[in-house]
């Protein structure tokens, strides 16, 4: 059980064993946000379906946001800049979503630390 402190995102867990509950997973000290972080973008881009999201359970992979459209979804590296896989073709996605997510880096980085930080942006490899 979580029990929440203060008026703050404190939560305390009465028992060693991982607790998952609507706000998160709580193991070993650490509370693991189930929330996905959604990037806003213009309203044009979002009308025609356009989202940018930092998903949850990707703390293995190198940094990225996902770039979602119907049920087409783009990774895009954070660290590295660039797209991280070649289907479907990147060149699908617009230049302007590429071009708001350039500008909103800094804190596409910073959520991304906030989400895992056992996977930071600055761990050495590769960064720029």
């Amino acid at each position: 059980m979580l029990q929440r402190r203060g008026r703050g995102r404190q939560y305390l867990a009465d028992t060693s064993e991982p607790v998952v509950s609507r706000i998160g997973i709580y193991k070993m000290g650490t509370l693991y946000c189930l929330m996905v972080y959604s990037l806003q973008i213009p309203k044009a881009l979002r009308d025609k379906g356009w989202k940018v999201k930092i998903r949850n359970l990707e703390r293995t992979e190198d940094p990225h946001v996902t770039i979602l459209r119907k049920t087409n979804s783009w990774r895009y590296n954070i660290r590295k800049t660039g797209f991280m896989d070649s289907e479907p073709d990147p060149r699908h996605v617009p230049d302007e979503v590429v071009e708001h997510i350039a500008k909103k880096l800094a804190t596409l980085r910073t959520e991304w630390d906030k989400k895992h930080p056992e996977n930071p942006i600055d761990s050495g490899e590769g960064s720029k």
